[in-house]
């Protein structure tokens, strides 16, 4: 085989694959409409935690943190929302934005203290570019088919009863 035929050959076939294996993956903006971003975090417990678990389900994340005053005040009603729809296919997930060495115990303490038992996950970071998060409190809620179909950027008091009312509509 000459190689000098080949050289040139392999060298036109890398450099017209290669920019586009090398292509960074699309970046889906996280609104209503699109696809739930994927995750894997892990909860206080350090257990894995990804969105497919709650395949078929209802989902409610909530992006929060136990220093935001706002983000105190909507667990109450993120707490009622997951005891009201417990036993009908709605899962609600507390993503802490904490970003503390102790993070998950402060998650833990915050969560015994005001009785929270809904699943609560730590976020390494990832989640919240990949939802474009820019303010804490934020709510996304998701179909059964993990599309995204409200956004609650802030919270608002009250809130709980319109999430309802958007979750019976899921349902």
């Amino acid at each position: 085989m000459n190689v000098r035929l080949v050289l040139p050959f392999l060298a036109c076939l890398v450099f017209t694959v290669l920019p586009t294996s090398c292509k960074q993956q699309e970046h889906v903006p996280a609104v209503p409409g699109n696809p739930a971003p994927p995750f894997k975090l892990v909860d206080v417990n350090g257990a894995p935690v990804r969105l497919s678990d709650f395949a078929g389900s209802v989902v409610v994340l909530d992006f929060w943190a136990t220093w935001c005053g706002p983000c105190r005040e909507a667990t109450a009603e993120l707490e009622q929302l997951h005891r009201q729809y417990a036993d009908r296919k709605v899962v609600v997930v507390g993503i802490s934005v904490n970003k503390e060495a102790d993070a998950a115990e402060r998650i833990k303490s915050f969560a015994k203290v005001h009785g929270l038992t809904y699943r609560l996950v730590k976020d390494d970071g990832s989640a919240y570019r990949a939802y474009g998060i820019t303010i804490v409190p934020a709510t996304f809620i998701l179909d059964r088919n993990h599309i995204i179909r409200v956004t609650y950027p802030g919270f608002q008091p009250g809130i709980a009863k319109q999430m309802a009312m958007e979750i019976d509509k899921l349902l």
